[in-house]
């Protein structure tokens, strides 16, 4: 806002207080007259019936053209000064006043003079008025023009900060998403990192199951070796003590195990038996006693067994298996039953057999053929007892 200076602010206080000390002075000449003006009495006698007022001097033509040109003009003044009570009263001669045509006079010229003097003030205090008005109003419009510009400045202000406001949102807003995004590809990355930890940890996994295997393929391999270096010190052994039961090469089981059927096939009386090389298994059907035997030879150990198959299936009833492998436990114990064999069970695939065997490097040709008789006897002998627990219901 701009201030108003001291002089415009102060112009009409010092109007006022001029205004003041003039209304004072014309008060002052109405109270005491001027020095020289002396009122005369009246003391003519009343002459005149026809008039019943007190004798007066009437004023003079003059006088009373210059009291109603004083009215006249004091009354045409709009000023406020020329207005006061005590310049009005000046316009009517006080009736208690008694004075001489010339003493009258000079106090109206004196008045006059002083109205005079109160116009030309006024008129000066006029100008000034209004110099001060038009200064005011400039000094306002100024005022409301940088009032105008500083709210244009607010405005502009205002506008700034709500861009301001708006850019920073717009721009918070785009890196909150593109926070979202970054987390959104850790994210995917972290499952990304997860899966393939898991497919190593599958493929380590599988690659440590790979490697058992094969170290159990390998011990199993070394535990062959080893079987085969064995039986090769006991060839040699043999070789030593008993030069007719050399053994020269691996080939010499498959040779061993066909001596050991041709004294089997001279017992039973059959034509001549062959290793089946597929399946290394041989089967002599006995007529006699109605027993198919199967030979069967490991070249790994060395053994040549012998087995009869029981019972080609197994019981579901649990009772009736459990009298089943009851009996057939009792029968093997020590082998008194079973000619010196065993009877053992394949779940898999639900067979019972009996069997026995013999190591062909330690044996002669002919142990086979001495146990198949009482084998396939006592074989014959189990198989309906076997049949008969089995089809029992429990």
């Amino acid at each position: 806002m701009v201030s108003l200076s001291p002089a415009v602010g102060s112009m009409p206080q010092q109007m006022n207080r001029s205004a003041d000390s003039k209304t004072l002075r014309m008060t002052n000449l109405l109270k005491s007259p001027p020095e020289g003006y002396h009122p005369i009495q009246d003391t003519c006698v009343n002459t005149y019936p026809s008039n019943h007022h007190s004798c007066r001097p009437q004023p003079s033509p003059s006088h009373t053209r210059g009291l109603s040109a004083s009215g006249s003009s004091a009354h045409s003044d709009d000023s406020p000064i020329l207005q006061s009570p005590a310049t009005q009263s000046l316009g009517a001669p006080s009736q208690a006043r008694d004075s001489s045509p010339y003493s009258g006079d000079g106090y109206v010229l004196q008045l006059e003079k002083e109205n005079k003097l109160l116009k030309d003030e006024n008129a000066v205090l006029r100008a000034h008025l209004k110099n001060a008005e038009r200064r005011f109003s400039t000094s306002q419009a100024q005022s409301e023009k940088e009032m105008q510009t500083l709210r244009d400045a607010v405005e502009k202000v205002k506008t700034e900060f709500e861009e301001q406001k708006m850019f920073q949102e717009e721009k918070w807003i785009l890196k909150e998403e593109e926070y979202a995004r970054e987390l959104d590809l850790l994210r995917e990355q972290r499952q990304t990192l997860k899966k393939e930890q898991e497919q190593f940890e599958r493929e380590q996994h599988t690659l440590v199951q790979d490697l058992e295997v094969q170290l159990s393929n390998y011990q199993r391999e070394l535990e062959n070796k080893n079987a085969e270096i064995m039986g090769l010190e006991t060839d040699i052994e043999q070789l030593r003590q008993n030069p007719v039961l050399c053994r020269v090469n691996g080939d010499n089981i498959d040779e061993l195990a066909q001596l050991s059927l041709a004294e089997v096939a001279k017992t039973f009386n059959v034509g001549e038996l062959a290793i089946d090389p597929a399946n290394n298994t041989c089967v002599v059907d006995v007529e006699e006693y109605g027993v198919p035997l199967l030979f069967t030879v490991d070249k790994v150990t060395g053994r040549l067994y012998m087995y009869v198959t029981l019972l080609d299936f197994i019981p579901a009833n649990t009772t009736v298996r459990c009298r089943l492998f009851e009996a057939l436990l009792q029968a093997s114990l020590l082998g008194k039953d079973t000619a010196g064999g065993g009877v053992g069970v394949c779940m898999s695939s639900e067979i019972i057999l009996m069997s026995t065997s013999i190591d062909l490097r330690h044996t002669s040709p002919s142990a086979m053929a001495a146990m198949a008789i009482p084998f396939v006897q006592s074989a014959a002998s189990w198989l309906p007892i076997v049949e008969d627990i089995a089809s029992t219901t429990g």
